[in-house]
């Protein structure tokens, strides 16, 4: 049997690959292509309005890279003073490395509630912050800071757009080989499940499901799935050891 991984294509590429090397058999499935935001021009704008006490909030390592790409074809540079922060270890590693500053993210719950916990940012009520982001997404930074008195403006450094495709055929594809799926996020999750007639939608449900937050699964229990794991992380070497483990003691096939 193979573990389906349901994320953007060159990530996805790399944990199949990791996988097949543990001898666990996996297959992907891209839902979207990430393609450059519509607000990108107006990036260096807002990063010239950022003052050295001020933060900058990265959510997703596509909203680095997209950020980072404009800004080098406008022979532009990070700012060097204000304060880094992202969702998650994977977003950090990005943005410190093509900041080369040093970029704070939770430990633990990699997820915005795990950010918001993050004293720093719990505690100031003043102040700028910039978040980068795609087209659409959660808005529960942005709520909490503006409530906290910090003046917040977004970003979109990237756009997803989502695929057109058969996914009934692909669906009655892989149910001969996959009872294990991996999603990375909670708007992937819902983007294929509406797009499944109701019969595929209920095999998809009787799969063991991967996720990287409770409130993914949380999502993923009110479509009707029943065997779902929250492993804290999008990263592929948390999923990869979790998968590992759980193959090893016979949960997956």
């Amino acid at each position: 049997m193979s573990v389906l991984i349901l994320r953007p294509k060159s990530e996805a590429k790399k944990l199949v690959a990791e996988l097949q090397r543990e001898n666990i058999p996996a297959t992907y499935c891209s839902l979207f292509s990430i393609m450059p935001g519509k607000a990108l021009n107006q990036l260096k704008s807002q990063l010239d309005t950022l003052r050295s006490k001020d933060f900058l909030i990265a959510v997703s390592v596509n909203a680095v890279k997209e950020a980072d790409s404009w800004l080098k074809s406008q022979n532009s540079r990070w700012p060097t003073e204000v304060n880094y922060y992202a969702v998650g270890q994977k977003t950090a590693q990005a943005l410190s490395q093509m900041t080369q500053c040093k970029v704070v993210a939770p430990q633990q719950q990699q997820t915005s509630e795990g950010l918001l916990e993050i004293a720093a940012l719990k505690n100031t009520t003043t102040g700028k912050a910039l978040i980068l982001r795609g087209n659409g997404g959660r808005e529960l930074i942005k709520t909490q800071l503006e409530e906290q008195g910090i003046d917040v403006q977004y970003c979109e450094t990237y756009q997803r757009k989502w695929l057109e495709r058969d996914f009934d055929q692909l669906a009655q594809h892989w149910q001969q080989s996959v009872k294990t799926v991996v999603v990375t996020s909670g708007e992937q999750l819902l983007f294929l499940n509406r797009n499944l007639s109701s019969a595929l939608q209920q095999w998809l449900h009787g799969c063991r499901l991967y996720v990287p937050s409770e409130r993914i699964k949380q999502q993923a229990k009110q479509l009707g799935f029943t065997s779902i794991t929250s492993v804290g992380s999008a990263a592929n070497s948390t999923l990869i050891t979790v998968l590992r483990d759980d193959k090893q003691n016979g949960i997956i096939e």
